[in-house]
């Protein structure tokens, strides 16, 4: 084992990981978002308790409503420990995802040596996670994309553990893990294929290994479920079931939550549900190959995959895939396309990075025996452009995601500036402005303190409805805003209720701020 590899490894993936940082200063999206805000309700002792309205699929009966009916709590958590620790502010809650950013490239490395990678191919899986391409600026935000490749590549290197002397204590920790994915996303659980198949896979298995996973698996999971239970009646998250009944995704936002059935769905009829679900396969086709292989890795991979296809661990972690590949493309298409899959299949992506290296010494040694190369300086020059690409692509792509394409307003850290400019002017009118309906209230929440609701998928009426039942007293359309308000966001039909207050523009971005009339 090479310490300096190691060392390097360790130096240069936490140099990534916070020149990344650097250069994403807010969550920038509404998960993330999500998350940070979360996390500030935890670190004020306070994360059960959810001061905004996101969604209205588990039917919330008022503000504050129970934590994390939808999303799952580790995210949260995460980002919150560190905030009760070293102070309330977006950049201390990135440390937890910082560090696991960090670590990545040595998990990597080793995982690449149990799995019986030489030393040169260790180093370039290793180089390979630097530069990670499309995930690297969702790494370092609060969401669960870092840390849960790293729980993945835990896994299988805990899976790769071939010493009888700690077979029990193994498969009680692999339980461990995969109840800590299941607490970080709701489709975690499937992390339990890979230790599962193996033990299926495998003639030795034995009942006292089987029951050290669940038991394991149910130490982490247990509290969280018993939890659930009591509050929403059910041991999982209660608002995702009724995700199964999305004709479109804007109806993830639909007042009330049980307007979504499966008789609504069914009658939206057979041809309009496969094609969601064609057109779902075709999305994740497309991001497999771009994001998971960075296009020029994915050859690589697949032949790395195809000459291991014998190993228990390679298996394993195909049958996950597929199964995620199944639950995000047929199951629930529409967050799957939307992101799903781009979260989840990071917890596979350690592996890939070993395929990857494994794959190009395997096409190395066979083009080098048939053009007569200087197979071992070859296959240095191989690895070194295909970092070097890496590289080039991550740092182009993380440019363009939060510096934006050039136009204006476009930038990743943009969203929550635009939020701050609404919350000074609705304040400039209102000094005690109450409960905001916004495109995106746990953004809006972490920026202003304010308790905000999501509108609704609907016409005025709906948003009435919402209004009414908790106690909206500001409305804040963009454009990003249902079809059925387009009136609102052009000015040209406002309901008796609604009193136009100002259009504000903020970075690109027109808002139109109307005050709720009272009676």
């Amino acid at each position: 084992m090479n310490r300096r590899h190691a060392i390097a490894l360790l130096i240069l993936g936490f140099f990534s990981a916070v020149l990344a940082a650097r250069a994403v200063r807010s969550p920038g999206y509404m998960d993330a978002d999500y998350y940070y805000a979360m996390g500030i309700q935890w670190a004020r002792g306070q994360g059960g308790q959810e001061p905004f309205l996101w969604n209205y699929l588990s039917d919330p009966e008022e503000i504050p409503t129970p934590s994390h009916a939808y999303w799952s709590p580790l995210t949260s958590m995460l980002s919150g420990l560190s905030m009760s620790l070293f102070g309330v502010r977006f950049q201390v809650a990135q440390i937890p995802f910082i560090v696991a950013t960090a670590l990545l490239p040595l998990l990597v490395w080793r995982l690449a040596l149990a799995f019986g990678v030489d030393q040169a191919g260790s180093l370039l899986a290793g180089m390979l996670v630097i530069g990670p391409g499309f995930f690297l600026p969702f790494f370092v935000t609060t969401d669960a994309f870092s840390y849960y490749a790293l729980l993945g590549g835990l896994l299988l290197l805990l899976m790769q553990t071939r010493s009888e002397r700690y077979q029990s204590g193994k498969w009680l920790l692999a339980g461990c893990i995969s109840g800590l994915a299941h607490l970080s996303r709701a489709d975690g659980f499937l992390l339990l294929i890979i230790p599962l198949s193996m033990l299926l896979i495998s003639p030795n298995t034995r009942l006292r290994d089987t029951s050290a996973l669940v038991l394991g698996y149910l130490l982490v999971m247990a509290p969280w479920m018993t939890r659930n239970q009591l509050i929403f009646g059910s041991p999982l998250a209660s608002g995702g079931s009724r995700m199964l009944w999305l004709r479109t995704y804007d109806e993830l936002f639909s007042y009330p939550g049980e307007t979504l059935s499966f008789q609504r769905w069914w009658a939206s009829g057979l041809d309009r549900i496969l094609f969601l679900r064609w057109e779902s396969l075709k999305i994740l086709a497309q991001r497999i190959i771009a994001e998971n292989g960075l296009v020029f890795l994915l050859p690589f991979m697949i032949i790395g995959i195809i000459q291991n296809w014998n190993r228990a661990i390679v298996r394993s972690t195909i049958y996950y895939l597929a199964a995620l590949l199944i639950l995000m493309g047929l199951v629930f298409p529409l967050a799957g396309a939307r992101g799903g899959w781009f979260h989840s299949s990071t917890a596979a992506m350690p592996l890939l990075w070993v395929m990857a290296a494994v794959g190009l010494k395997t096409s190395v040694d066979w083009a080098g025996q048939r053009r007569d190369w200087n197979i071992e300086r070859s296959r240095t020059v191989f690895s070194v452009v295909l970092v070097i690409f890496a590289l080039l692509l991550t740092w182009g792509l993380l440019a363009n995601r939060v510096y934006g394409r050039g136009q204006e307003g476009s930038g990743w850290n943009i969203p929550s500036a635009r939020y701050h400019e609404v919350y000074e002017a609705i304040l400039a009118i209102d000094s005690k402005p109450g409960v905001i309906a916004i495109n995106n209230p746990p953004g809006f929440y972490h920026v202003s303190g304010l308790p905000s609701v999501v509108l609704p998928a609907g016409d005025v009426e709906v948003l009435k409805e919402v209004v009414d039942r908790y106690g909206v007293a500001w409305v804040v359309i963009d454009r990003n805003h249902p079809v059925e308000l387009e009136g609102l966001y052009q000015q040209t039909s406002t309901p008796p209720w609604l009193e136009h207050e100002k259009s504000l523009s903020s970075y690109g971005e027109r808002f139109n701020l109307y005050r709720v009339k009272g009676d």
